[in-house]
This record gives C-alpha cells, structure tokens and sequence, in this order.
C-alpha cells in the first residue's frame, strides 16, 4: 500500500505548485468559517499575491463591474504555457 502511494505522489510532484501562501494564512481564519466574509478586495488581494509568488499564475482584467471595480480571471498554468499565452 505505501509504495502505491509513493508512486502515485511521484506521478503528481511535476503537477503541484511550489509552496505559497494559503488563503487562512492571508486571510488569518479559516475559509468558510462562521462570521468571517470575505470581500471582493481581499480576493483581488490574494490573487495579485499569488501571481506575484509564483510564475505559474497570471491575473487578468476581462472587464469591469457594474461598481467601477475590475473584474478579473486568474490564469494558472505550466510555465511553458504562460510562456505562451497568447497562443491560447
């Protein structure tokens, strides 16, 4: 059984991003907890920080809301494919 699971997490290691901030350490409480709401800010916030920590997520303006405030598209992809963007 352990070497079934070694292999398996060797097959995903190539897949997985490099450590970066999770939402409860930006947020400082758990997502989904009880009497916390998250606002479109901290959303933007935390997105804009991913694509700064890591090269595999780009954060995109496709619009704007109806409140004057950007509407955004995140991009997560292999580097070779960011690369590459505007092909796809």
């Amino acid at each position: 059984m352990t070497t079934r699971f070694v292999f398996f997490a060797a097959l995903l290691l190539p897949f997985s991003l490099p450590a970066q901030t999770t939402p409860e350490e930006f947020l400082g409480h758990q997502v989904g907890a009880d009497r916390h709401l998250i606002d479109y800010h901290q959303i933007r916030e935390y997105f804009d920080l991913l694509a700064e920590e890591s090269e595999r997520v780009s954060i995109l303006n496709i619009g704007e809301t109806t409140l004057g405030e950007p509407i955004i598209m995140a991009v997560i992809t292999s580097e070779e494919n960011m690369a590459n963007l505007d092909q796809y």
